[in-house]
């Protein structure tokens, strides 16, 4: 299972990109690591990746810190 660090992932970018990346066959069981100094739009941004992952049934998984 690959490991991702997305840095910034509060600046909106963030979201996009992990969808990107949990939509390739042989990411999708990847974990997310989301990290931005904005903890309010980090944990948006992690809210919405995780309802991605169980809406389409995805193996992935997306932490943030």
């Amino acid at each position: 299972m690959p490991k991702i660090v997305i840095i910034g992932a509060g600046s909106g970018f963030g979201s996009r990109l992990s969808i990107d990346i949990l939509s390739r066959d042989y990411l999708k069981d990847s974990t997310i690591a989301l990290c931005d100094i904005n903890e309010e739009r980090l944990m948006q941004v992690h809210d919405y990746v995780n309802r991605a992952i169980d809406g389409h049934n995805l193996p992935g998984k997306c932490i943030a810190s």
